[in-house]
């Protein structure tokens, strides 16, 4: 923890944007292929069952190795890149806030649950990519509960932050 307090400043929260957005538009968006050609990521969907999985892997054709891929490589770095982002902004305000409640700091380890369900689910997705045409259901149903688990943890992480932002702004205005 001290570590992230110690990290967690405006320049390090500025260099993480800077490579979120540009990670995101430069490489991530190449996951889904050009405009002409573009495919419907699993884990970008909240929840699928396992025929829904098997007909967008069904419907990447010559692209699934190249989605394996992607989700092995880029889609391993982007969830490293928001989950850092995430803890140094939490750890930032939280700081703010509360400087002399170093427990309420803890807010920050939040986005660890988003970053540990991800990486789940991109294994999860890559075994079924690599094992098509055979259907692994269970593997589906796996990757789709970690898929939602992932997202779920997104919206609390954003929760937080919004609540984090009004107490700032409330702090601010009382000042």
């Amino acid at each position: 923890m001290q570590f992230l307090r110690n990290i967690s400043n405006g320049k390090s929260l500025g260099a993480l944007l800077v490579i979120y957005i540009l990670f995101a538009a430069l490489v991530m968006s190449g996951m889904v292929g050009s405009s002409a050609e573009k495919i419907q990521p699993l884990d970008l969907l909240f929840s699928y069952t396992p025929t829904q999985a098997y007909d967008l892997i069904t419907g990447y054709g010559d692209k699934r190795a190249t989605y394996a891929y992607m989700s092995l490589t880029a889609d391993t770095a982007y969830p490293m890149i928001y989950t850092a982002l995430f803890m140094v902004l939490i750890m930032q305000l939280a700081k703010t806030l509360w400087p002399d409640h170093p427990g309420r700091h803890r807010l920050a380890l939040v986005p660890l649950c988003a970053f540990v369900f991800d990486l789940l689910e991109n294994h999860s997705i890559r075994k079924m990519l690599n094992a098509f045409p055979e259907r692994l259901d269970n593997v589906a149903e796996t990757a789709s509960a970690f898929t939602s688990l992932k997202w779920s943890s997104v919206y609390v992480i954003f929760t937080i932050i919004i609540v984090l932002l009004v107490l700032l702004l409330i702090k601010k205005l009382k000042a």
